[in-house]
């Protein structure tokens, strides 16, 4: 990692500018990572929730607001990590969004604008969570996803039958010249 690190977001432990790629995550088998403006999150293997970085609202969600230059345990039983601006997701491996950090215009999601400094389930059936600094977006699954792969399926089968019947487009490509 690397970056601005003043809040300790990229936990190396420094808290200090990091100008050129650094090991971060030591010894951390991961399954997920995410990083946002402030925080870090990662998911390790074992489905164990770690976060580092600016806590001053509880957006970590560890039980304290100091702000962390280590991975600090905040979650378990999770399957992947989202992080906003200053707020966080966790997925769990039955599509349970948990949620914390600022949520001062709604965006973790639970119906309000109030700030959650533990992690709260948000929603259900969601197979990933990320954001940005005022927003966040998850994807659901409701059952259509196969079709979803039917439609990509048929897009890409109906480009390759354009391109090999097609004398003009095939005599002047490049994909065979590799």
């Amino acid at each position: 990692g690397m970056g601005f690190n003043e809040p300790g977001q990229l936990p190396d432990g420094s808290g200090v500018l990091v100008t050129r790629p650094a090991l971060v995550f030591a010894q951390v088998a991961h399954f997920d990572l995410s990083g946002g403006g402030a925080l870090s999150m990662v998911d390790k293997a074992d489905g164990s929730g770690r976060a580092a970085g600016r806590n001053f609202n509880a957006d970590l969600a560890d039980g304290t607001s100091i702000n962390r230059s280590s991975l600090v345990p905040v979650a378990s039983g999770g399957s992947a990590a989202g992080t906003g601006w200053y707020h966080g997701f966790w997925l769990r491996a039955d599509g349970t969004a948990l949620g914390a950090g600022v949520n001062a215009v709604g965006q973790l999601g639970d119906g309000t604008t109030n700030w959650a400094g533990t992690r709260a389930p948000v929603a259900n059936g969601v197979t990933f969570a990320d954001g940005g600094e005022t927003h966040s977006l998850w994807l659901k699954q409701d059952g259509h996803e196969g079709w979803f792969y039917i439609y990509v399926s048929a897009c890409i089968a109906v480009s390759l039958a354009v391109y090999l019947t097609m004398p003009d487009t095939r005599d002047k490509s490049r994909i065979l010249e590799d």
